[in-house]
């Protein structure tokens, strides 16, 4: 589910046709240099971004803002939470910052 999660995000920002980078970059790059630019982050970045979502503690958490501190709604989720499904699909990726980051957004 954490996972499957992540996936969706990556397409918001960068592979769906209608992605965040998509409706910036698409036009000014051209459709063979777009495509080359979706092989390139895929093969380089996507499995890192993807697995940001499958954090070995069980437990996906807001590591506070940017500039210190704790995350100020302490927001987590936990991978056994009943609610788990729900939390993950509220949660909003400012995918300027990294995940730990989102808080200060």
């Amino acid at each position: 589910m954490f996972r499957k999660r992540g996936q969706q995000r990556w397409s918001a920002l960068v592979s769906a046709s209608t992605s965040r980078i998509a409706r910036s970059m698409r036009a000014h790059l051209g459709e063979v240099r777009w495509r080359a630019f979706v092989a390139h982050v895929n093969k380089h970045y996507k499995e890192q971004f993807v697995r940001a979502f499958e954090p070995t503690s069980g437990v996906i958490a807001c590591a506070g803002p940017i500039e210190g501190g704790p995350c100020p709604r302490a927001f987590e989720v936990r991978v056994e939470d009943p609610r788990a499904r729900e939390l993950l699909q509220s949660m909003h990726l400012d995918h300027t910052h990294d995940i730990d980051n989102v808080c200060s957004v």
